[in-house]
């Protein structure tokens, strides 16, 4: 909803998801004080994400927007990945959309390299 991503706080009186939130820091201290008994609680996902996220700076997430990694050139990561954080409901469609546009990166960084390839062989063959 629209409220929570602005830092409001959610119908339900949920705190938003906005870490900066005072009601977000009032129920993490209330679930800190409560505590968390190691193995107690069931938490999975079917569908893992965000172990590679993207971001605008290598300090923000492994891979750039376009699905490059910041690390090697021309090595891409097209998967759920890619995503910030875990999105809570099948990511098929926004990986379907995600995919895609990583994609169209990788089409353009390929005849990149076929350009430089080709340019290398032509500049060889006339010395």
């Amino acid at each position: 909803s629209r409220g929570r991503e602005k830092g409001g706080g959610g119908a339900d009186g949920t705190a938003a998801s906005n870490s900066n939130s005072p009601a977000y820091k009032k129920w993490l201290d209330k679930v800190k004080s409560i505590g968390i008994k190691e193995n107690g609680v069931g938490l999975f996902s079917a569908h893992q994400m965000g172990t590679c996220k993207m971001g605008v700076s290598r300090e923000a997430g492994a891979v750039r927007p376009t699905g490059e990694t910041w690390e090697i050139d021309n090595l891409f990561v097209s998967d759920t990945s890619v995503f910030p954080t875990p999105s809570g409901v099948n990511p098929m469609v926004t990986l379907a959309g995600v995919s895609y546009g990583i994609s169209q990166h990788i089409k353009r960084a390929t005849a990149r390299m076929m350009t430089k390839t080709s340019s290398r062989v032509t500049m060889q063959s006339k010395l």
